[in-house]
């Protein structure tokens, strides 16, 4: 279970250093030289950190690996130490995940253009969707044009709790993670129950914006690129949650071929 997490965390060169981080209320950031990564601050902080030393000063990598603590805050860390490897400005480019996308603008509007669920009656029509997550807007924009199931830890009215992805996710045409499932280590087993040849869409802030992902079965991530760490971490240090997508883009990259 832990083989994803291994490569993603062999993949970060260990002659990277931990310059500054933040733990934020609802987003974690950390920063080694120019890059900045991001992920969701998950709430869990029960268990035992797996580590105890100083952050800055410290290997990217060694921070990275912190991503598989029981902690779910450190796990944050962890995850955000990941993406500010994987989810920097040149990678994302060389992904072709700026298509589109105006640079010069960084008003709110446009850095959240790009809207992973905005799937069109013909990617949709007649599918069975299941979204793991609960995000604004789903059954307005999905309802319409498939058959939706929204699976969400602590459901809401016409939720399906997230125990039964054992019986829903199998038979799923389209299936929406949201990247927390990283950092609470549900991630994997949610891809081993995904059909083959579904398509599974990996989506928000907290998602490593690489194609090692496609070797688990993963055909399009929707992820988060930091293009100005100044607003970004304002957002983190004042507790807007929102504000963080000042600071960057939401991006779309899709498996080629």
């Amino acid at each position: 279970m832990w083989e994803l997490y291994d490569r993603l965390i062999d993949g970060i060169p260990a002659d990277f250093t931990v310059e500054d981080y933040q733990v934020g209320l609802t987003w974690t950031m950390v920063r080694a030289g120019g890059p900045v990564g991001v992920a969701l601050t998950v709430k869990g902080r029960a268990h035992i950190p797996l580590y105890g030393g100083p952050v800055i000063g410290s290997s990217l990598r060694l921070i990275a690996e912190c991503v598989k603590s029981w902690n779910f805050r450190e796990a944050s860390l962890g995850m955000a130490a990941i993406n500010c490897w994987y989810n920097t400005p040149e990678k994302v480019a060389s992904l072709g995940g700026f298509a589109g996308l105006n640079l010069a603008d960084e008003s709110r509007e446009s850095n959240v253009k790009k809207d992973a669920f905005n799937l069109s009656p013909e990617e949709a029509s007649g599918k069975r969707v299941a979204v793991i997550g609960r995000f604004p807007r789903l059954e307005e924009q999905l309802s319409p044009i498939c058959a939706l199931s929204v699976l969400e830890r602590t459901p809401e009215q016409g939720d399906y709790p997230d125990s039964a992805c054992e019986y829903i996710l199998p038979g799923q045409d389209i299936v929406f993670i949201t990247g927390m499932t990283f950092i609470n280590k549900t991630l994997p087993r949610l891809l081993q129950l995904t059909a083959p040849g579904a398509r599974v869409i990996l989506v928000g802030p907290s998602v490593p914006l690489t194609p090692l992902l496609y070797d688990y079965g993963v055909t399009d991530l929707d992820g988060f690129c930091i293009t100005n760490p100044e607003k970004a971490r304002e957002a983190i240090r004042r507790g807007n949650s929102s504000d963080i997508f000042l600071g960057g883009k939401m991006v779309e990259i899709q498996r080629r071929g």
